[in-house]
C-alpha cells in the first residue's frame, strides 16, 4: 500500500535534488501532446456505460475500453453454460480488443521513453 506513495516521494525528492535528470512531477509537459498525429487524436469512448458494467458485475479492474466485449462473453457463457465452446468467437473478440489496448499502451510508453531520452541526452 505504501509503495505508490514512497515512489512518488522519491521521484519528487529526486526531481528537487537533481532536476537535470528527473523532471519535476509538478511541472506541466513541455512538449506538444499532438506530436506525431497529423489530423489530431480521437478521444476514446467506452461503449459500455457505468450502469451496464455495474449490472453485469464487471470488477473495477476489468472496466476498460474492452468491457463491452466482456459483457457479451459473460452473457454467452451464462446462456450456454455446459457448452462454453459456443462462446469462442466472443472470447476471441475480447482477446483481440485486449491486445489492441495493450498495443496502444505500449506505443504510449515507447513515445514517453523516447521523449524522456530526447530530453535527457539531446537538450
Amino acid at each position: 500500500m505504501g509503495t505508490g506513495t514512497s515512489q512518488y516521494i522519491s521521484t519528487f525528492t529526486e526531481s528537487w535534488s537533481n532536476p537535470n535528470v528527473v523532471p519535476s512531477v509538478l511541472d506541466k509537459p513541455k512538449h506538444d501532446s499532438l506530436e506525431g498525429f497529423e489530423s489530431g487524436r480521437q478521444e476514446r469512448q467506452r461503449k459500455a456505460s457505468e450502469e451496464d458494467l455495474y449490472w453485469a458485475k464487471i470488477p473495477p479492474n476489468r472496466r476498460d475500453y474492452c468491457a463491452d466485449h466482456l459483457i457479451e462473453l459473460q452473457r454467452c457463457r451464462k446462456l450456454n453454460y455446459p457448452f462454453l465452446s459456443k462462446c469462442e468467437h466472443y472470447k476471441h473478440d475480447w482477446d483481440h480488443c485486449q491486445n489492441e489496448e495493450y498495443q496502444i499502451y505500449f506505443e504510449f510508453l515507447n513515445f514517453s521513453y523516447f521523449f524522456l531520452f530526447k530530453v535527457l541526452f539531446y537538450e
